[in-house]
C-alpha cells in the first residue's frame, strides 16, 4: 500500500497562477442563447456562498457566435426581402432582442 496521487496530465493558469477550469456542455436540444444567459444569471448566486476572494472569469461564450449567426441571417433575409415593407423595423427589434 502506498499514498500517493495521480501524475498531473493537464493544468490550468491564468496570468500564469494555478487554476480550476469549468466546461459547461449544453444538451443538443437545448439552445446555446439561453445556456449561456441561465449561467450568466446564477454566477451572483454562486459568488454569494462561494469562499471568500474566489474569482469567477468567464473565458468563452459560443453565444456571441450565435448571436452574430442569426443576425447574420436576419439582415440577409430583410435584404432578399421586399424592399416596400416594414422589414427594417422588424429587424432592428430582433436585432435588439438577440443582444
Amino acid at each position: 500500500m502506498s499514498d500517493t496521487h495521480q501524475p498531473v496530465t493537464n493544468s490550468v493558469q491564468i496570468n500564469g497562477r494555478p487554476a480550476t477550469y469549468l466546461l459547461v456542455i449544453k444538451q443538443a436540444a437545448a439552445s446555446t442563447i439561453t445556456v449561456v444567459d441561465e449561467v450568466k444569471a446564477r454566477l451572483p448566486g454562486i459568488m454569494a456562498v462561494a469562499p471568500k476572494g474566489l474569482k469567477i472569469a468567464l473565458t468563452f461564450d459560443q453565444s456571441v457566435f450565435v448571436k452574430a449567426a442569426l443576425w447574420d441571417v436576419l439582415q440577409e433575409a430583410v435584404n432578399r426581402g421586399d424592399a416596400g415593407s416594414n422589414n427594417g423595423a422588424a429587424l432592428r427589434g430582433a436585432r435588439r432582442a438577440a443582444c
